[in-house]
């Protein structure tokens, strides 16, 4: 099953690790320079233009997985990714293979 992160970005539930609040989550220094580093190394997505509000952390990808991204950042709120998480805002992979 996957959660829809803002513009058609589609994150496979088995990978997601955490689903931060981007006004909070970077108040700790440690924090900053984790999601800049990332940054700098392409494991970084934006989902859509508009300025994210939280940013959703993924387990490492299987090794025949061609991407490599481990964040994506979202238009979405924290809460409003993880309510989506709860009452069933995931796709059900079977039906889009």
């Amino acid at each position: 099953m996957f959660l829809e992160a803002g513009a058609g970005a589609l994150i496979r539930q088995k990978n997601i690790v955490g689903i931060f609040d981007l006004d909070t989550s970077t108040l700790e220094e440690s924090t900053r320079k984790f999601l800049s580093l990332a940054e700098r190394q392409g494991h970084v997505t934006i989902a859509g233009e508009e300025l994210p509000k939280a940013f959703v952390l993924l387990s490492p990808k299987d090794k025949d997985a061609n991407n490599h991204e481990s964040i994506v950042f979202s238009r979405f709120s924290s809460g409003v990714l993880a309510k989506r998480c709860e009452i069933g805002g995931f796709y059900d992979e079977r039906k889009t293979e």
